[in-house]
């Protein structure tokens, strides 16, 4: 068989998935031709699919030094790189790829997304509008509205959503897009549209599913359960209804929690997702050994699938039964090296049973991998910490890092007190949940979900506005060190990526956390309960530094402790560990948190 044959079994066996085949075809055609560019760009895509991300950059990178000048090659390297938050040098490698290939409407596409992923809306405007210029596709369009409406261009937004359901009759992803642009500035409207099309759609499940989430952004709960009951008849393995609904039953203390679940795996019982969701829900509700009952049924009858033995794995670690979890872990590394959660996980299991050389070796791959995520920093942290390493300090160097601002007062305020006294009046309108979200480390309260800068209230925004102007005065404050994961993505601008409100009732508190999708966080203190000043040890109420999530006694540290005040913010790197002490007041704790990356 020559060369062009090979490489075409090799290509046919990657396009019907059968990537044993191409990856074995494709390693024999390297050794008969080395550098070939399009045999090496086969490989990378084939270890990309397998998800051998290291692998498959060093194969898009042997392939671009044969040839240089390959624009679909480097938009492929781009994607790789965009995939794990690389994003300057996935940005150099889209415009080396439009460089040599101006109407590459992959390039264009993906640029915007990673401009859209990364807050850069103008940009992901201009990148997404050329791409559309290339050819009406649906999915730039879809992009294109998303970046709009976040842009602050609504009016663009529903006009091109209408454009595209006019051009589009009947089809579900455009309609939902329609709907989607009026979901919070005119549900009715959106209602209207999606309840059309209800009567003549061949995916009554997605149209149920975005009708029940107006329902559910209204407090409408009855009609909001009864649509996504209604979507999940329709498609039993729907993941996003089946979170939904029980998030409703969770917040209304429903007994038919998790119900949903047991009667889709009674309709489907091999779909692994069913089994590994129903487990994660009983761990964020406190039950996990339901959750363990839950992932060895699914193991047993879900096939060997790689997210149950993981899901497995964390619960064995979780309960200390140490020789197991490695044994699952291990299994699931070698089917998927290159898997950050598994990587991070094989980290923690070592960090624990006191193996640091070995939890470092995990965490050095997971950076090589996505040099900038916040839990393996984290992670790395703590295995510095513990070996005595200097470098701990270097990372987590809490007396230049970790700091407290009184925020400015809001103009026709006496002071800050006034101005937080009237926005802890009305924070609580803003939150309908009677508990604790599913997924979150708050404890004993409630969280908003909606991003809660984007309120138009004037208190909201001189909020917003205050925490600006203390954020500027800490980045100035800063040192420059280009090999430190904080310091070397400081830039001439941020962005807000995630901002909440939290109520907490006596005895609340956090369980201790990282903020994985943050690079600088900021607690503000809206109203406190009566915090003692730490005399005698009591620290009820204060946040903790330095003390992390896998509970290793006598080995974890609290680094530092704040007290809180009431008109007070505390600025810290996103992958310092923290949490709060429990508290005892009829006086709730008040805060809202936020989460900033470099724009």
């Amino acid at each position: 068989m020559n060369l062009a044959q090979s490489f075409q079994r090799a290509q046919n066996a990657f396009q019907g998935g059968d990537l044993w085949t191409a990856s074995r075809v494709c390693d024999d055609m390297i050794k008969r031709a080395p550098g070939h560019p399009d045999v090496l760009h086969l490989m990378a895509l084939v270890c990309k699919r397998q998800g051998q991300i290291s692998q498959a950059e060093k194969y898009f990178n042997a392939s671009l030094r044969s040839k240089p000048k390959q624009p679909a090659v480097l938009s492929n390297l781009g994607n790789l790189l965009k995939q794990n938050r690389r994003y300057p040098e996935a940005d150099q490698a889209y415009a080396r790829a439009l460089k040599y290939k101006p109407d590459l409407s992959d390039a264009w596409y993906n640029r915007g997304l990673m401009a859209h992923a990364q807050g850069r809306w103008a940009q992901a405007i201009v990148y997404l509008e050329e791409a559309r210029k290339l050819g009406n596709n649906i999915n730039v369009e879809l992009a294109l509205v998303n970046a709009y409406r976040d842009a602050g261009e609504h009016d663009k937004a529903q006009e091109l959503a209408d454009t595209m359901a006019a051009r589009n009759p009947g089809n579900v992803r455009v309609v939902a897009c329609a709907a989607s642009v009026r979901r919070k500035r005119a549900p009715e409207e959106a209602l209207k549209i999606l309840e059309a099309e209800l009567s003549r759609t061949a995916d009554p499940a997605t149209i149920h599913y975005e009708i029940g989430l107006i329902h559910s952004d209204r407090k409408d709960f009855d009609q909001a359960i009864e649509h996504f009951e209604a979507a999940l008849r329709e498609q039993p393995t729907m993941i996003e209804a089946h979170r939904s609904l029980n998030e409703v039953y969770w917040q209304l203390e429903d007994e038919r929690f998790l119900q949903s679940y047991r009667t889709a795996i009674e309709q489907v019982p091999d779909f692994a997702p069913l089994y590994h969701n129903l487990a994660a829900a009983h761990i964020s509700s406190g039950d996990d050994e339901s959750a363990v009952d839950v992932l060895i049924e699914g193991l047993s009858r879900a096939k060997r699938d790689p997210r149950l033995v993981h899901a497995l794995a964390t619960r064995k670690l979780r309960k200390e039964e140490f020789d197991i979890a490695e044994q699952l872990l291990y299994e699931v590394l070698q089917a998927d090296p290159d898997n950050l959660r598994y990587l991070i996980d094989c980290a923690n299991l070592l960090i624990t049973t006191e193996r640091y050389d070995r939890a470092s070796e995990h965490l050095a791959r997971a950076l090589a991998i996505q040099p900038y995520h916040q839990e393996v920093w984290a992670y790395q942290g703590v295995v510095w910490r513990l070996s005595g390493d200097p470098r701990h300090d270097w990372l987590n160097d809490y007396d230049t890092l970790l700091k407290t601002y009184e925020l400015p007062t809001p103009a026709g305020f006496h002071g800050i007190g006034s101005f937080m006294d009237e926005l802890a009046a009305y924070l609580p309108t803003l939150h309908t949940a009677i508990r604790q979200p599913l997924d979150q480390s708050v404890r004993n309260g409630t969280q908003t979900f909606d991003t809660l800068f984007d309120n138009p209230h004037p208190l909201i925004g001189a909020l917003k506005s205050g925490v600006e102007t203390v954020l500027a005065e800490y980045l100035a404050a800063m040192p420059r060190d280009e090999k430190h994961p904080f310091y070397c993505r400081m830039g001439n601008a941020t962005r807000f990526t995630g901002n909440w409100s939290i109520i907490l009732r006596s005895g609340g508190h956090h369980t201790n956390h990282i903020h994985p999708y943050g690079w600088l966080s900021c607690c503000n203190y809206i109203a406190l309960p009566p915090l003692k000043n730490g005399k005698g040890r009591d620290r009820s109420g204060w946040i903790k530094f330095g003390e992390t999530s896998l509970q290793l006694g006598k080995r974890e540290q609290v680094a530092r402790a704040i007290r809180p005040e009431a008109g007070k913010c505390v600025f810290f790197p996103s992958y310092f560990w923290h949490g709060t002490y429990p508290f005892e007041s009829e006086r709730p704790r008040m805060t809202v948190p936020c989460d900033i990356d470099p724009a």
